[in-house]
């Protein structure tokens, strides 16, 4: 399966609406994100949490080769600081296409892109 940023960005602004100190299922998630499959939400959240942007539980499955995620808590420091950088639409458009520019999606490809924007937008901001 391929990485789908618009999926890493909707998965990131859902998570963040979740009540403080509450746990939810990918299943849960499938019933709130329904232009996603389980296998999609759950394949995503397993690189958000491996990226180090979310908080959850995985379980290994016995003769899977994936982990899969048992509970989703809520953003990291770092899941915050991300989607801080990737929720305006013109920052997050011009993140994607230089990423598609460039042939990367990676969730790490794409905070560097859009911090890279962010810095380009206040240095013509303030004229620098």
């Amino acid at each position: 399966m391929k990485i789908n940023p618009d999926c890493i960005r909707d998965i990131l602004i859902h998570i963040e609406n979740f009540e403080y100190d509450s746990m939810h299922t990918i299943e849960q998630m499938c019933s709130d994100m329904t232009n996603y499959s389980y296998e999609e939400l759950d394949y995503h959240c397993v690189h958000l949490y491996e990226a180090g942007f979310i908080k959850a539980t995985t379980v290994n499955i016995r003769g899977g080769h994936l982990p899969k995620i048992s509970r989703v808590y809520d953003l990291t420091y770092q899941g915050h600081q991300f989607l801080e950088d990737i929720r305006p639409d013109n920052i997050w458009s011009k993140t994607k296409d230089s990423a598609k520019k460039i042939g990367s999606f990676s969730i790490n490809t794409l905070s560097v892109i859009a911090t890279e924007v962010i810095t380009s937008l206040i240095q013509k901001n303030l004229g620098v």
